[in-house]
């Protein structure tokens, strides 16, 4: 009966540390969707442009003193947009109709103090360009014109949503385990995206060739 009781103490013991541990891991993991929902993707529009889909948008409160340190002590810095096709409503397992990803990279040259800014999407370089100022390189990571959507084909049988969100980077949760900041979705429905005559090009002035 007395090692009952103590292997019933024992077990609560551990259970309350347990508890503990987990209600910690919570209220830390809390804390860091909270600081990574600062961050967000504002102002989505679609364009179809010559039978090509396209997104606009802008990430908002993203590069703070922190990240531009980052820059400025030249390490290559990169923010990566991922934007998702996908139904409606759909199942955890289902993978979506179509994905595409932008990787934004940043890298300082203290010699001549300009910022090199390099595009990738989907692995590869579809555009450099090299800017002055710190308001330009914002400028420059930031507002994404024309991202390519031309992979995105749209089934018959629903009008899907096109999803966009930016992973600002990786931190380590409990102090162990890396894990990437994103900011939330930003979502809109395929059916939104407006149409532009091809025959006027300088109504699209083009930021990503």
């Amino acid at each position: 009966m007395v090692l009952h009781r103590h292997a019933l103490r024992i077990a609560l013991r551990a259970t309350g540390a347990l508890v503990a541990a987990l209600l910690l891991a919570v209220s830390l993991l809390a804390a860091q969707i909270e600081e990574s929902a600062e961050a967000e993707i504002v102002d989505l529009t679609l364009v179809r442009q010559a039978g090509v889909l396209q997104a606009d948008f802008r990430l908002a409160n993203a590069l703070d003193e922190e990240l531009m340190a980052r820059i400025e002590s030249g390490l290559p810095t990169t923010l990566t947009f991922q934007a998702r096709l996908e139904r409606p409503r759909r199942w955890w397992f289902d993978r979506g109709l179509g994905r595409s990803e932008l990787q934004v990279i940043a890298m300082y040259n203290a010699v001549t103090r300009e910022y090199l800014v390099n595009y990738k999407q989907d692995g590869s370089l579809i555009d450099s360009r090299v800017v002055q100022s710190r308001e330009a390189l914002v400028r420059a990571m930031t507002m994404i014109d024309d991202m390519s959507l031309a992979s995105f084909e749209a089934p018959g049988d629903a009008d899907p949503v096109v999803r966009v969100r930016a992973a600002l980077g990786s931190k380590n949760w409990l102090g162990i385990v890396p894990t990437t900041v994103h900011t939330p979705w930003s979502t809109i429905a395929l059916s939104e995206a407006r149409a532009v005559p091809p025959s006027d090009p300088e109504s699209r002035p083009s930021t990503l060739l």
